[in-house]
């Protein structure tokens, strides 16, 4: 990461550093721990070393485990959580995660920010930190574009360096970031990125700048500069989600600088794995620089760090059978099957967290986060949410979820993958599993070992299954006909649990068409809406 201190101090350092910045913020008197929270992009549950074999990774690439030597070190200094839950794309599980809410009651239910952005009565993790935490965003964010009500500074945080826009952060090498204090604008351009393309980045993609590496140094940066006054990062990367290098026709995809290609450029595997175990390589040196400065400041005993991924593995970009990505669970990103929203939580927190613990029965979701923030900070919670914290779980690897905790999706797509031929016309996917449910506005329950799946409110359309840790959490069999008691509670539930949007309407059979992604702030064709915010 030494490539980007040049650029680092060029456009974020006047941003971050030292007491000028700490001048900026009043904060009251707090001896809480500082929190981070690194947030990976379409990182399947098999793509890093979460697991401990409880759920079986099996990879076939002849690659064996894809090695991801800082996440585990940070496993084997704290807990792994086997049982988390994201969301099932990009921004609704960052919007429950910020927000605490599930995605029935969070205001971004589909793809993404600019259309719907975050609202200003929404609760937020950094709003309920920012009290007593110095509070930074690092990254891709795509709840809220700047100016808007869901802009980073708009939702709690003193600092934001990254892009705004979900779309934006598909350029890897962009020409400019965003960069926004609490006391005015300043847009940081990147020169050595103007025009970018694989002949001006030079053959090792030298001459340019990586948007990730960008973000891991000013996170190291606030590290350093903040180490004795409690604070929050959110490190949000943009990898190994599909990223490109001028544009998406002109070129490979996934293009990390050297050195972390070169280790791979001589492997006989296929161009789009060597890519991919790269950009998941890089992003797991993220994490090795983020715990070295931890380590490096003296704080590492009183900063509690989480890692994740925000969905399970993205169909068409790699062979998810090279790594086994979805591990034994059946779906990916864009399902709400247990394979798209499935990950391995870890959290380090040296002295609290007993080192090397695994809890396989806890369900840690996304939108358990801020009330666990709260809890760590000594924090008042919002009202309105929706996650339960799991402070207690953090000391005790035996902690269990409490008796039918419930877990509430709703989520808009078309073209799923619910055919075996539609499977396998995609690459990398064939021969899995294909999805249970149709095209719509899928719902999804978990509420105990239960899960059951029902699309546009149609009680026709109900799948069920148990995928408790002894039972069927590779959802390979339909068990609604034999237990119709189970079926009508968790109907009940669904109907419960959804609150109307008018930006992500709800579906039924009489009107099916649903709003699934919306890139636009000026809206999309029916029914999504023209924004109005």
């Amino acid at each position: 990461m030494a490539s980007t201190q040049a650029v680092f101090l060029l456009a974020a350092a006047a941003l971050l550093s030292g007491a000028a910045a700490r001048r900026a913020y009043q904060k009251k008197p707090s001896s809480a721990p500082s929190i981070i929270f690194i947030l990976s992009d379409d990182l399947g549950y098999g793509d890093y070393e979460g697991s401990d074999g409880t759920f079986p990774v099996t990879p076939q690439g002849g690659a064996g485990r894809l090695s991801t030597p800082h996440i585990d070190r940070m496993a084997k200094n704290g807990m792994r959580f086997l049982q988390s839950y994201s969301g099932p794309i990009c921004a609704p599980s960052r919007s429950t995660l910020m927000t605490g809410r599930h995605m029935g009651h969070t205001t971004i239910r589909g793809n993404d920010g600019s259309y719907s952005a975050l609202q200003p009565d929404d609760p937020g993790v950094a709003k309920v930190l920012q009290e007593t935490h110095v509070t930074a965003l690092f990254g891709k964010w795509g709840l809220g574009d700047v100016n808007t009500t869901g802009a980073p500074l708009a939702q709690g945080y003193d600092v934001f360096f990254g892009q705004d826009t979900q779309v934006g952060c598909h350029n890897w090498y962009p020409d400019g970031l965003v960069g926004r204090l609490m006391d005015g604008n300043a847009p940081h351009p990147v020169p050595e990125n103007k025009d970018a393309t694989f002949a001006t980045c030079g053959p090792k993609i030298e001459k340019c700048k990586w948007s990730n590496d960008m973000y891991g140094e000013a996170a190291v940066e606030f590290i350093h500069a903040h180490h004795d006054v409690p604070f929050f990062i959110y490190l949000s990367t943009t990898t190994p989600h599909e990223g490109y290098l001028g544009s998406a026709s002109g070129g490979q995809v996934n293009p990390v600088p050297w050195p972390v290609m070169g280790e791979f450029a001589g492997k006989p595997w296929p161009e789009r794995e060597r890519n991919f175990t790269a950009a998941v390589t890089a992003q797991d040196n993220v994490v090795g620089d983020v715990l070295d400065a931890v380590d490096a400041a003296g704080i590492a005993e009183r900063t509690v760090i989480f890692f994740a991924g925000d969905n399970g593995p993205a169909p068409g970009q790699h062979d998810t059978h090279f790594y086994d990505s979805n591990g034994p669970f059946a779906g990916w990103k864009t399902s709400v099957m247990e394979g798209g929203i499935r990950q391995t939580v870890v959290v380090q927190w040296k002295g609290t967290v007993p080192a090397g613990a695994v809890n396989r029965d806890h369900i840690f979701a996304f939108w358990d986060f801020l009330p666990t923030a709260a809890d760590i900070a000594g924090a008042p919670l919002p009202a309105g949410i929706d996650g339960l914290s799991a402070y207690s779980a953090l000391t005790d690897p035996n902690a269990v979820a409490p008796e039918n905790r419930m877990l509430y999706y709703e989520f808009c797509w078309t073209g799923v993958l619910n055919t075996q031929a539609k499977v396998d016309a995609t690459y990398g996917l064939e021969g899995e599993r294909p999805i249970v449910y149709g095209d719509g506005w899928t719902q999804a329950v978990r509420l105990g070992d239960w899960k059951m799946y029902r699309t546009n409110q149609d009680n026709t359309t109900t799948k069920l299954f148990n995928v408790s840790l002894a039972g069927d959490y590779a959802e390979t069999t339909d068990v609604a006909a034999q237990h119709p008691e189970v079926v009508e509670e968790i109907a009940a539930v669904m109907a419960r649990e959804h609150s109307d949007s008018a930006f992500w309407p709800a579906a039924t059979p009489e009107n099916p068409t649903c709003c699934s992604n919306c890139y636009a702030r000026t809206g999309c064709a029916a029914p999504c809406l023209n924004p109005v915010a």
